[in-house]
């Protein structure tokens, strides 16, 4: 019935970017219409480049789907509009990975704590891409900032294991 609604509504206006949008979300939570949703999100984008709700559930979608080129590429574009979303950052940097940029993955998270430096989650991502890198003094001090921040119970209790991990690790390594 949503979807009826919105099609009329776009019948008698199709230049109403909120009535696409939220058609496009509608459709990306079917299962085989994601396709139909992008391309929605697409025409949004076509008629106003600058319509954020539409560039950023673009880039989700096609993250979802696997196309990490693309969303990187859409994320960018929020982020040129918009450098202080922390969303946006943090959704890029898992773009990027997937594409295998685990530097540039790391900068954006970097980036993301001088914005938002209380988020202890975040100090655990660059802690969990530096032990990924092998550079263990860098991913000790991420994870202990993240500790400095007194997460709740259960992420100290991760955080503390993966910085037992590391000394495990590093105490093996000088052996």
């Amino acid at each position: 019935e949503a979807e009826q609604l919105y099609r009329q509504a776009l019948q008698k206006n199709p230049s109403l970017l909120a009535a696409r949008h939220n058609l496009a979300l509608l459709l990306a939570d079917q299962k085989g219409r994601e396709k139909e949703a992008i391309d929605l999100w697409r025409e949004n984008l076509r008629q106003s480049p600058d319509y954020l709700p539409s560039r950023l559930s673009l880039a989700g979608a096609l993250a979802a789907q696997g196309d990490n080129a693309q969303a990187v590429e859409e994320y960018r574009k929020v982020l040129d509009a918009k450098p202080d979303y922390v969303a946006a950052h943090v959704a890029l940097a898992d773009a990027l990975v997937k594409t295998n940029d685990r530097d540039g993955a790391l900068d954006q998270l970097r980036l993301v704590t001088k914005q938002d430096s209380h988020d202890p989650a975040l100090f655990e991502r660059i802690g969990d891409f530096e032990t990924a890198r092998q550079h263990s003094a860098e991913a000790r001090m991420a994870y202990q900032s993240a500790l400095d921040l007194k997460p709740e119970r259960a992420l100290r209790k991760r955080i503390e294991n993966k910085l037992r991990s590391l000394a495990a690790v590093t105490k093996g390594a000088g052996n």
